[in-house]
């Protein structure tokens, strides 16, 4: 049988090249696995999780909820009581939980909370979330040293993720339940101000020739604006919101300024006596803030930031003041373990009493008790109930009415809060330390509760 002799033409090889060299290409550049060789040392130098992953996940849009957590309960930092449900006196200490960290030495100095839990960072490379139950859900590290006086900011949560910032400018963004690293991002300038969440957008404070560069970066997907505002602010600003004049209100030194955030321009500054203690708070156009000269002032926001009062405090604050709606009164603790009670509206200092405090938070809050505590201690009906609530003593919170500052209870747990409360539901869930250093995750419930819960344990039934 014969065969006829073939031979491969010369322009088939070469266009059967071309054709895999298109493939190829197109194989690579199209693929959502695959990481720029920058893009994956940029990841791989910013740190590490307890989740061992050799090569972090390619950047997924992460839907980014308009709901943030903030401290003090919300960015208008007011301290009120965000659940705003009437709440019983009697909260008793039903169980409580020790934290072992699993590190040496860790001394958490930020403390952020919702109902996931607790999120810890400090002067230490880790930052480590704990359950509600005491246990360590994540731990991350950044790789970079820190100096003596830099620690990891405070992180910043909102419902699916969890946003760690280095002073460095190193930036992660976890799953805030898992700690799956979702995406990374090395700004590589150092950060100035503590970052925050913003419409849809990470902001991070950076170093600038002058004033302060707004990095903005996309929390979704972790992508950098190129286009991030500059800002005539000294660094280390403090901020909070005032919805109703669509202005973001920053306090640094002796100043109180207006920024719009569209533009990040200044609409006006206010320059006080004293430097500012803590962050503003912000009620409708009304603007309020603790200055270390021991005075509590009023500025209205509608005037430019002019000085409506000036209220005298017997000690410099400890810490900013937080706004009881409804009494439409503030309150404020001072270096010396004493509360202010003063009017919102007049600057009048209704009263002035010890709380005893030896605890490491010097923080008040505001929250509603339910009708039959209002008669009880024969409180006015149309302030709704709400009361001031305070650590006092040691490993105690008490609860006050606002016009007698009249002792409505004391609510003992094991340790010192170090945070504000963290309303769960029913619960109010406390970060304590104990005598020994040690942290303790104390659960409170009402007095009902606990009861019907022992109930049900008792006969076998599911709660």
């Amino acid at each position: 049988m014969d065969y006829e002799s073939r031979k491969v033409k010369w322009y088939w090889m070469f266009l059967f090249i071309i054709y895999c060299g298109v493939a190829v290409y197109l194989l690579f550049q199209g693929n959502p696995y695959l990481y720029a060789k920058a893009e994956l040392h940029a990841a791989l130098d910013v740190g590490e999780t307890t989740r061992h992953q050799t090569i972090p996940l390619h950047p997924v849009a992460v839907a980014a909820s308009a709901s943030t957590f903030q401290t003090r309960y919300s960015f208008e930092r007011t301290g009120i009581d965000p659940l705003g449900s009437p709440r019983s006196k009697n909260f008793q200490e039903f169980e409580h939980f020790n934290v072992d960290f699993g590190i040496d030495k860790f001394e958490p100095q930020n403390v952020a909370s919702d109902a996931s839990g607790f999120y810890l960072s400090g002067k230490n490379l880790w930052v480590i979330a704990v359950g509600l139950d005491g246990k360590v859900r994540w731990r991350y590290k950044f790789r970079d040293a820190l100096t003596d006086s830099h620690s990891i900011l405070p992180v910043l949560i909102d419902q699916n993720s969890a946003y760690l910032v280095h002073p460095s400018g190193q930036v992660a963004c976890l799953d805030k339940q898992s700690g799956e690293l979702r995406w990374v991002l090395s700004l590589k300038t150092d950060v100035v101000s503590n970052p925050f969440l913003f419409k849809g957008n990470l902001v991070v404070p950076t170093k600038a020739q002058t004033g302060v560069e707004m990095t903005t970066i996309n929390r979704s997907t972790g992508v950098l604006n190129e286009d991030s505002p500059h800002l005539e602010i000294k660094p280390g600003f403090q901020l909070s919101e005032s919805p109703s004049l669509d202005v973001l209100i920053a306090t640094v030194d002796n100043k109180v300024i207006a920024v719009e955030p569209e533009d990040w321009q200044v609409q006006w500054s206010q320059t006080l006596t004293d430097p500012v203690k803590g962050p503003a708070v912000t009620v409708g156009s009304q603007i309020y803030v603790a200055t270390l000269g021991a005075k509590l002032i009023k500025l209205d926001g509608s005037r430019k930031g002019k000085v409506d009062w000036e209220a005298d405090l017997t000690k410099p604050p400890a810490g900013g003041p937080a706004f009881i709606p409804v009494v439409n009164r503030l309150t404020v603790l001072d270096t010396s373990g004493s509360i202010s009670v003063i009017d919102a509206k007049s600057g009048k200092v209704y009263m002035r009493f010890s709380t005893e405090n030896h605890n490491p938070l010097a923080e008040t809050w505001s929250a509603r008790l339910k009708g039959q505590h209002i008669e009880e201690f024969k409180m006015d009906w149309l302030q709704k109930g709400w009361t001031v609530w305070s650590p006092c003593f040691d490993s105690a919170f008490c609860i006050y009415t606002p016009n007698k500052a009249m002792l409505v209870n004391r609510l003992a747990m094991s340790g010192r809060p170090v945070a504000l409360p963290l309303p769960v539901e029913r619960r109010l869930v406390f970060l304590n330390q104990n005598k020994a250093g040690h942290f303790v995750i104390s659960n409170m419930m009402e007095e009902s509760e606990i009861k019907k819960l022992r109930k049900e344990q008792s006969t076998g039934t599911n709660p």
